[in-house]
């Protein structure tokens, strides 16, 4: 008998009927229809290279079957090329956004041979889906009921095609269906209800926006106020509660709520174009996750001020006592996480979303809304079982992470007890605290402790704070291992096309992405790519690691390089650093040396320098091309390196500014690249002062401290826009590209090059301004905490400077304390998604290099010399 569950608006909800459980693919074989198969999509009938009108179907999560039942035969019927989804996870993910604005709520694709078959489908469709009901398409003109229209490319060149939103119908092209047609301009702001002026949004969100508004409620009588919209039929669940049912279900709790716990006043709640919006006091004050950030600034636990400490407890204890009170009002929140909260400029945390909270007296929303946060989420809400306390119990200890080390939950292990403990205790100094938190994160409810006991510990700490002095040391026996585990992730089908192409996923939206909701892309780069991971693998091969690399895969994906660079495509005329040839020239060089690739490729290597770079910076330009040819130099015939290398010089004297600098369209905008490694004049003149070991030349010297002088100047310019002080500039401290770390390193140089004392005592000075122990969640060699360790492996004899050492044995302990593992195999999450990157500058093997060259500083068996790697 099937089920019948009353949503929050009072309608009559169904369990949902049996999925086809190998996905729809066995509904086009019952029509016998050949297709194909993509990632997210079925496909039939061949798809023409053109530009037409594409209509598009939408539905709710729970009509997604039935819709293609009705569908796929009117579709026979017509001849007409099509794509459905493939199954009920693909169609989950397209209605959710995860994989991006241009597939949203695109459950059916259909590409008819002209205007007139176009607009029949588009009338016969409508007519036998009038009952159903979906979300609007983006991208799209609505035609009628859950029919949409949009003309463009039937096979768009790129993810984001010739998309434009909302859409606009182009000037040229005719309207052909029996609708009105859509608008030809944007339409002009007016009141949201006639009362409420939009004035930002706060949060953009494809289920619906997070705005700060005016509201109008008398002459003269003005107010802010936040409006949450619930945009048409989106967040569909398997029960047919839509986005409506939740911010409905919002508004009972606020309003029940209201007086006994810190939430926001609800004044409103309205429906206007088939959307719902929510309006409620605007509270003055910050986010809890930015109000951590800064109390923490980027420093670990243990080196907060006392007062900054008791701050973040006393915040922390309130936040629990709310949980407790709403425990004993009979309800769990089910989604404790630093977004929801804001600390009001008085101090008080207020809970500013309710949307998953369960009524553990009233029936009246079972089952409870999904999911929650990952990392904040227990595995029991995770797997869709009745709420208890024991999941705020689990949030909450994810929360209290967060306070204790600035870190999200998910950086640590889920699993395995004893290390989340160590690793817990790592960054906090602090037993007790790190118990309790381990304690609140066990997988099985009843092994948690009770709120009761977390206050406690909490007033605890607030009136007898401790801290101990520890210091760790790392194991290089262990860091081997660590480096094996991981070089074997590198290799694992996941980071792998079919093909055995490396490839590197991302999102198309901002919601944290599970591996099925990501886009798979194979790039080329050294930044980003195979090249920089070859880069990256020789070394590993240098150190004796031969055993956990899989040629087959590299040889595979070196040819996958020559292919694209040296052959004519368009990327052939790319002659870069990060993206282009010099990129490719680097992983050949030390492919080579390492004997990771055949000899007999030696002669490709001139050919990576057969034409100029664009511009004159390192990433992309004259700069980089340079200082790869001065890396390759050995490997090259003397008299074109040489050759090479007057010409690279010549173009950048020619190109300086008269006052010592290089100038860039780029700049205006970005002022703060000028100054930079990767970007700016600090890569420039560092090539320069390197190309005097090979060349010694009084036009190089001359161009070098000019340079130098120009850049020195600029440091301590305090009104400057590019100082080293600055805000942004504080933002990207430990940033490697364009923040302070690159800038020490070619002051180092060049004050020792060019024998000038100032520039290394403004190094020594800028290195001692960073935080020594650095917390934060970007941990890349390009803009992270690897890429300012290896800096600190090669910064040796500076005033002042007493702890390098330490600060590289920090960096290399917080990777140890933050990998994740699947059986035999190691990686580290380097943003808000679920998955691993294998690229060099921006992933996994840029990890794997720094442990390398930290390992052979400390080890002597293993010989990577530092001196080797011009570039990092």
């Amino acid at each position: 008998m099937q089920q019948t569950i009353t949503n929050t608006t009072g309608k009559q909800v169904s369990e949902p009927a049996e999925l086809i459980k190998r996905g729809y693919a066995a509904l086009l074989d019952n029509y016998g229809l050949s297709y194909i198969t993509d990632a997210h999509y079925l496909e039939s009938g061949v798809i023409e290279n053109k530009k037409g009108w594409i209509l598009h179907l939408s539905v709710i999560k729970i009509q997604v079957e039935e819709l293609l039942k009705l569908v796929v035969p009117e579709l026979q019927r017509f001849q007409v090329p099509f794509k459905i989804v493939k199954d009920p996870d693909a169609a989950g993910n397209i209605l959710s956004d995860a994989l991006g604005y241009t597939r949203l709520a695109k459950i059916v694709s259909i590409y008819p041979g002209n205007d007139q078959q176009a607009a029949r489908i588009a009338d016969a469709l409508a007519k036998i889906t009038n009952h159903l009901k979906g979300p609007d398409i983006p991208t799209d003109a609505h035609v009628s009921g859950i029919v949409y229209a949009r003309y463009g490319n039937y096979k768009p060149l790129h993810n984001n095609g010739d998309y434009q939103v909302p859409f606009m119908l182009p000037a040229t092209i005719n309207w052909p269906f029996n609708t009105p047609a859509p608008a030809t301009q944007f339409p002009k702001n007016k009141l949201l209800n006639d009362r409420y002026k939009l004035v930002e949004v706060i949060k953009s969100d494809v289920k619906g926006n997070v705005i700060k508004g005016l509201y109008f409620k008398g002459f003269l009588n003005i107010k802010s106020c936040i409006i949450k919209q619930g945009k048409k039929n989106m967040w569909g669940d398997n029960f047919g509660r839509t986005i409506e049912d939740r911010l409905y279900w919002q508004k009972t709790i606020y309003q029940t709520l209201s007086g006994k716990i810190p939430i926001p006043k609800i004044f409103d709640y309205f429906q206007e174009n088939g959307d719902t919006y929510l309006a409620m006091d605007f509270i003055k004050g910050n986010p809890l996750e930015q109000y951590i950030l800064q109390l923490f600034d980027k420093k670990p636990w243990f080196e907060l001020a006392a007062v900054t400490r008791q701050k973040l407890t006393t915040t922390a204890l309130k936040i629990a006592k709310t949980i407790q009170q709403l425990h004993q009002l009979g309800y769990v929140h089910r989604d404790i996480t630093p977004v929801n909260f804001i600390i009001s400029n008085s101090g008080e945390p207020i809970l500013i979303d309710m949307e998953l909270c369960y009524d553990l007296n009233s029936p009246s929303h079972v089952p409870p809304f999904s999911l929650g946060t990952f990392g904040f989420m227990s595995p029991e809400q995770e797997a869709g079982k009745t709420p208890t306390v024991k999941e705020d119990i689990y949030g909450l200890g994810a929360l209290l992470v967060v306070f204790f080390t600035s870190l999200p939950p998910d950086r640590f292990s889920e699993t395995d007890q004893e290390r989340l403990y160590n690793s817990l205790l790592f960054f906090t100094h602090n037993a007790a605290i790190s118990r309790l938190l381990c304690n609140c994160l066990q997988a099985k409810p009843n092994n948690r402790p009770g709120i009761e006991t977390i206050i406690a510990v909490l007033e605890q700490e607030q009136k007898h704070p401790i801290v101990t002095n520890e210091q760790e040391t790392p194991d290089p026996v262990f860091i081997t291992s660590i480096i094996e585990k991981s070089l074997a992730s590198i290799f694992h089908e996941y980071i792998l096309t079919p093909e055995k192409n490396w490839a590197t996923y991302f999102s198309n939206s901002g919601i944290v992405a599970t591996p099925d909701q990501l886009q798979k892309q194979v790039l080329l780069g050294w930044h980003n790519g195979i090249a920089g991971i070859l880069y990256a693998l020789a070394f590993a091969k240098r150190a004796g690691m031969d055993s956990a690399i899989n040629q087959e895969i590299v040889n595979i994906n070196w040819q996958a390089l020559k292919n694209a660079f040296f052959k004519d495509t368009l990327l052939s005329q790319n002659y870069g650093l990060f993206d282009g040839k010099a990129g490719v020239a680097l992983a050949l060089y030390e492919g080579i040396q390492s004997g990771l690739l055949p000899a007999q490729e030696q002669p490709m290597l001139a050919a990576c320098f057969k034409d100029d770079a664009a511009g004159e910076n390192l990433a992309e330009g004259i700069a980089g091309q340079g200082l790869t040819l001065l890396q390759c130099w050995d490997l090259l015939p003397e008299a074109f390196a040489r050759e090479k290398l007057n010409h690279y010089i010549s173009l950048l004297v020619q190109k300086q500014n008269r006052d010592g600098y290089w100038t860039s369209e780029l700049y205006k905008t970005h002022p703060l690249l000028q100054l930079g490694f990767g970007y700016g004049n600090a890569g420039i003149l560092y090539f320069l002062v390197y190309a005097l070991e090979k060349q010694s030349d009084t036009a190089i010297v001359d161009s070098a401290k000019r340079n130098l002088q120009w850049l020195l100047k600029q440091l301590v310019n305090q009104k400057s826009t590019r100082n080293v002080n600055g805000e942004k500039m504080k933002k990207n401290k430990h940033n490697y590209l364009i923040g302070r770390p690159g800038i020490v390193k070619c002051l180092l140089k060049a004050g020792t090059v060019l024998n000038e004392p100032m520039a290394v005592k403004k190094a020594s000075d800028i290195w001692n301004s960073l935080t020594p122990h650095p917390v934060q969640m970007d941990i890349t060699f390009a803009s992270g905490l690897c890429g300012w360790a290896n800096i600190a492996l090669n910064v040796k004899g500076l005033p002042g400077e007493t702890v390098t050492p330490d600060r590289c044995d920090w960096v290399v302990s917080f990777l140890l304390h933050t990998y994740k593992q699947q059986k035999n195999k190691v990686f580290w999450l380097l943003d808000h998604s679920k998955t691993a990157n294998a690229d060099f500058m921006s992933g996994n093997t840029g990890i794997l290099y720094f442990l390398l060259h930290y390992l052979s500083s400390r080890n002597k068996d293993v010989c990577i010399p530092l001196s080797d790697t011009l570039l990092w």
